[in-house]
């Protein structure tokens, strides 16, 4: 696990994502938790990618109401909180996930809302 300060640049990229957040679009899953439409979310996302060093990673963005875990992960995952929407946005192992920051897990992780964040995976190489 490494947390990693986000330069001005992202930061500023953030704040506009984080601005736009409440128009785009979004669909519930059976938790109630929100994900962000894909297409009307990229013209956000994707510029800040470049100054992070994710250029060319997937992504999705949700809003979570819920503690979901992940286990087995074929790879890293990265987290960029988008806001600071609650003091109990956390993962296990990690801590506090706030506004700024980014956070890269490899293995296993339980993360406990509500937060509402970028979720960024590399890309997944085809066999030869």
């Amino acid at each position: 696990m490494t947390d990693t300060t986000l330069n001005i640049e992202a930061t500023q990229i953030l704040g506009k994502l984080a601005e736009v957040l409440p128009k785009i679009r979004s669909s519930k899953d059976e938790r109630g938790n929100q994900l962000y439409d894909h297409e009307d979310i990229s013209p956000y996302v994707e510029p800040l990618l470049d100054p992070i060093g994710l250029n060319g990673w997937k992504y999705t963005v949700w809003k979570f109401y819920t503690s979901f875990k992940w286990c087995d992960l074929p790879g890293p995952v990265v987290i960029i909180p988008i806001c600071d929407i609650s003091k109990s946005a956390c993962s296990t192992p990690g801590g506090p996930l706030v506004y700024g920051i980014m956070r890269k897990i490899n293995g296993d992780a339980l993360v406990h809302p509500s937060l509402a964040a970028v979720f960024v995976v590399p890309p997944i190489k085809s066999s030869p």
